[in-house]
């Protein structure tokens, strides 16, 4: 459990999903095969979510800022909208760049970004808990 909250989790974890959605992008393969969209967008959700809590619990220039971190509605609320900007800041991406799916495509895209989200949240408090003993 300690890896996935780790900066080497966080390194690591990005290459593999941005070459996997390339190389199923650019060989055609995510047009043929959804569930490879809707890994791809539960993985870039649970990154995203890993991705601000760390940067919450580890710099202590924000320490000051991460008093919320103690409450788990908030972190949950927090982490979940930082996901959601991630999520559609991407979907512009995919629109600009023609990859232009249907309203239910972005809908369920931006939910699987959202669920990644709170499996990483929940994860996260368990490794709190962890962490204590």
């Amino acid at each position: 459990m300690r890896l996935i909250f780790s900066a080497y989790f966080l390194i690591i974890f990005i290459p593999l999903v941005v070459v996997s959605v390339g190389y199923a992008t650019f060989t055609g393969l995510s047009l043929h095969n959804l569930w490879i969209d809707r890994v791809a967008h539960f993985a870039g959700g649970f990154w995203a979510a890993v991705l601000f809590l760390y940067i919450f619990r580890e710099y202590s220039e924000l320490k000051r800022f991460s008093e919320f971190l103690e409450s788990w509605i908030l972190v949950l609320v927090f982490t979940l909208g930082f996901v959601a900007l991630i999520g559609v800041l991407w979907e512009v991406f995919e629109f600009t760049t023609h990859n232009i799916g249907t309203l239910g495509d972005t809908i369920e895209d931006l939910s699987l970004d959202l669920v990644g989200a709170a499996v990483a949240v929940i994860l996260s408090f368990f490794y709190k808990k962890i962490d204590k003993k």
